[in-house]
């Protein structure tokens, strides 16, 4: 099931993904790489205490805009996990 949010148009939120259930204990993620649509502004990503996070900001009231995180970790697996960001008036 995708993950649903729902964000104002005017606020700028932070989503973190917690991705360690796919992982080993020994696995880590290495690289992290959000994909926005056009609508949504990606102000920063990074990953934080082993989760990526990604900044955003603006949308059009009344959409629904799929984010994908695509990532690399460090014993070479490659995933990517997508959500969804609703924008609502709050």
């Amino acid at each position: 099931m995708t993950k649903i949010f729902e964000k104002d148009p005017v606020s700028k939120l932070d989503y973190a993904l917690d991705w360690s259930t796919q992982l080993s204990s020994t696995d880590a993620i290495a690289t992290s790489v959000f994909t926005v649509p056009t609508g949504l502004t990606k102000e920063q990503e990074y990953i934080a205490d082993g989760k990526p996070v990604v900044w955003l900001s603006g949308g059009e009231l009344n959409q629904t805009y799929e984010i994908t995180n695509s990532i690399t970790t460090d014993e070479g697996r490659e995933d990517n996990r997508r959500f969804l960001i609703k924008i609502v008036d709050l």
